[in-house]
C-alpha cells in the first residue's frame, strides 16, 4: 500500500508541534503541571489519530475517491499479461482411475494414463502404487479416493 505524503504531513506537523510545545513547557511549568500537559498532549494525540483514521476510512469508502482508488487493484488480470485461469479441462477427470505415484498424505501425485497430476485424498493416507478414482475437481484441486 502506498501512503501518500499529503496524508502523513498533517500528522507529522502535529507531532512536531506537540514535541516543541512540551519541550518549551518543560522549562516554564513545574513538574506537576508539566505532567498534566504531557497527559493532555497524549490524549489529544490519541484523539487526533482516531480522527485521522476515521477520516481516512470515510475517504477510502468512496470508490471514486483518490484514497479509495489506492485500496483497489486497478489493473486487469487477462491472458495478454500472462495470467492463466484454472484448467477447466480437469473436470473431465471425474470418475477416471489412476495409480498413486507418491504417497498421498493427503496430498501427492497420481498418474492417469501418461499424465501426472497433483491430487489430494479425502483425508486418508493412501500408499504409493494404489489404485485411486477421481471423485471431484474444484478448480485445480483434484480429489481422489482409494478404489476398493
Amino acid at each position: 500500500m502506498i501512503i501518500h505524503p499529503v496524508i502523513l504531513l498533517p500528522k507529522l506537523i502535529v507531532i512536531v508541534l506537540l514535541v516543541v510545545m512540551l519541550i518549551w513547557l518543560h522549562g516554564v511549568l513545574s513538574a506537576g503541571q508539566w505532567l498534566i500537559a504531557l497527559f493532555g498532549s497524549i490524549i489529544f494525540l490519541g484523539i487526533f489519530v482516531i480522527f485521522m483514521v476515521w477520516i481516512l476510512g470515510r475517504m477510502a469508502s468512496k470508490p471514486g475517491s483518490v484514497v479509495g482508488k489506492s485500496f483497489v487493484l486497478g489493473g486487469r488480470s487477462d491472458s495478454s499479461n500472462g495470467f492463466v485461469a484454472a484448467d477447466l479441462g480437469k473436470k473431465s477427470l471425474v470418475g477416471k482411475t489412476g495409480i498413486t505415484v507418491s504417497m498421498l498424505r493427503p496430498a501427492g501425485k497420481i498418474e492417469i494414463g501418461e499424465t501426472r497430476i497433483d491430487a489430494v485424498s479425502d483425508g486418508e493416507f493412501i500408499p504409493k502404487g494404489c489404485e485411486v478414482v477421481v471423485t471431484k475437481v474444484e478448480g485445480n484441486r483434484v480429489v481422489v479416493k482409494k478404489v476398493g
